[in-house]
């Protein structure tokens, strides 16, 4: 099992196959009339699994500012009637094949879908209560649609760490919390939101009047709306942010939902639709012309969180070979954590003299732990290596330290 090691094909194979200047982009389909400075009718939101409306890459706000601005250069100041939202790009599973249910509350497992925005989750901020044996106090400031919060977390006079349990009915804004929590503490928990879309539609509405457009219309999932085309005026809203910025924080920062969303895109761009066998295919077809046995591996997502993925890590040097062949080879490399410097690496290996590298994709997972990636020298890879370790039972330190062992041997063989 990869773990988030999965991300470097996911990450490989969409620079590859996307190119460094693809742009993600939402189109915003004006399906009616406009009279004076009014559009009356249907604004389809169609989404395109654009990862970008997150404050991990922009202020979102910038995003509505350029929506706003094509409407006004169309002398659109009001929008009454419906907005519809559409998903259809990718398919109606929200969640990737064989994620454990008991993750589904947390933000690293938040739901996928082509309408996502703010990270598809929602910051809790938790502190105790005033004495001991208290009710701890739950706090967002994040909703935008009615959330329920059911709270018992109780405060405790000891020094031990916070033990929060997180669960969400599925598909229910309802948010359970149960626990214990230390004197004095205080800390934040993000959790996966149900409805991605909805938030989207309702961030739509209560942002764009601050850019002044005014909004006198009700939220309907695509499904929900007839007579409608998709022939008439379109406002493709492109984001600033580059592939490349999107693969380095993947890789750097191992964000779960971002990796799906350019899986599902991979699966809609080759194939017309971003389900989750599209995007196998497209990638698996992609892996074998890199010269990687097809045969030997299983693809269950893009992210890594599915415990069905398989590879093996004779696979994994061979991807990482390749994409040195690749005409961006020194950017894919960048998009990879370095040590003792940025990413998940950033704590490891203090011990990497400066004119020497390693830089390598980490993954953490129940029983998984693995590093794949380059040991460098002056910035060129000299080794390409992937440890990677399952079915064990204890914690993952140790087998952590073997692994940067492992590389400070590598580290030695390139000062000889």
């Amino acid at each position: 099992m990869p773990a988030s090691n999965q991300k470097l094909l996911t990450t490989a194979a969409a620079l590859f196959l996307l190119g460094e200047d693809y742009r993600f982009q939402t189109d915003f389909i004006l399906n009616g009339e406009k009279q004076d400075s009014t559009f009356t009718g249907t604004l389809i939101v169609f989404g395109r699994g654009d990862p970008t409306w997150s404050k991990h890459y922009q202020n979102v706000d910038s995003m509505f500012a350029k929506l706003a601005d094509s409407l006004k250069s169309r002398g659109i100041y009001r929008i009454k009637g419906k907005i519809g939202l559409d998903q259809s790009w990718f398919d109606a599973e929200r969640l990737g094949l064989g994620w454990s249910w008991e993750n589904e509350p947390y933000s690293f497992s938040a739901p996928i879908s082509p309408l996502s925005i703010f990270a598809n989750s929602i910051a809790f901020q938790i502190k105790t209560g005033s004495a001991s044996g208290d009710p701890a106090q739950i706090h967002t400031t994040e909703s935008l649609l009615p959330i329920s919060i059911k709270n018992e977390i109780i405060t405790k006079n000891s020094t031990s760490k916070p033990a929060i349990n997180l669960q969400r009915p599925q598909s229910e804004p309802i948010y359970q919390f149960s626990g214990t929590i230390p004197m004095d503490t205080m800390f934040e928990i993000r959790a996966s939101v149900p409805n991605p879309s909805q938030i989207f539609g309702k961030a739509l509405c209560q942002k764009l009047p601050s850019f002044g457009i005014v909004i006198d219309a009700d939220i309907y999932d695509i499904d929900e709306l007839e007579n409608f085309s998709y022939n008439t005026d379109t406002v493709q809203v492109q984001s600033r942010v580059s592939l490349t910025d999107v693969l380095t924080t993947i890789n750097r920062q191992s964000r779960n939902l971002d990796a799906e969303l350019l899986f599902r895109i991979l699966g809609a761009e080759h194939y017309s639709i971003g389900s989750r066998e599209n995007a196998a295919t497209a990638l698996k077809t992609w892996l074998a012309a890199a010269g990687i046995d097809t045969t030997a591996l299983r693809i269950a997502d893009g992210s890594g969180l599915s415990r069905k993925n398989l590879i093996t890590p004779k696979s994994l040097v061979r991807l990482l070979e390749f994409m040195q062949t690749h005409n961006n080879a020194a950017l894919f490399l960048k998009t990879l954590p370095l040590t003792g410097s940025e990413g998940t690496l950033k704590s490891r290996m203090p011990f990497v003299p400066p004119h020497v590298q390693v830089r390598a994709k980490t993954s953490t997972l129940d029983a998984v732990s693995a590093l794949s990636g380059y040991v460098c020298k002056a910035d060129e890879p000299r080794f390409v290596f992937s440890l990677m370790m399952n079915h064990y039972v204890g914690p993952s330190a140790p087998l952590r330290d073997v692994q940067d062992k492992f590389c400070s041997i590598l580290l030695q063989l390139l000062e000889e």
